[in-house]
């Protein structure tokens, strides 16, 4: 997984300690004609794993409005 960054930062103190949190976007590393996305699966290490998609797969279709997201096999 590649990090793209790292949003909404915060800082708390609870019980006399201090905690930071922070949200993180990451995704697969892309590659040519290639589609990843990382799928929960409970049986794979740390309950996902990652999905590689050809390109040219007949029941895959990229959204023209935002091709951050697609459908394969009848399923966003």
């Amino acid at each position: 997984m590649v990090v793209e960054c790292l949003l909404n930062p915060g800082a708390f103190r609870y019980q006399g300690r201090v905690g930071l949190l922070m949200r993180v976007a990451e995704r697969p590393i892309q590659e040519a004609g290639w589609v990843s996305t990382p799928v929960l699966d409970p049986a794979g290490e740390s309950g996902v794993r990652i999905l590689r998609i050809p390109r040219d797969h007949p029941d895959l279709s990229i959204l023209q409005e935002d091709d951050r997201g697609f459908e394969y096999m009848g399923r966003g």
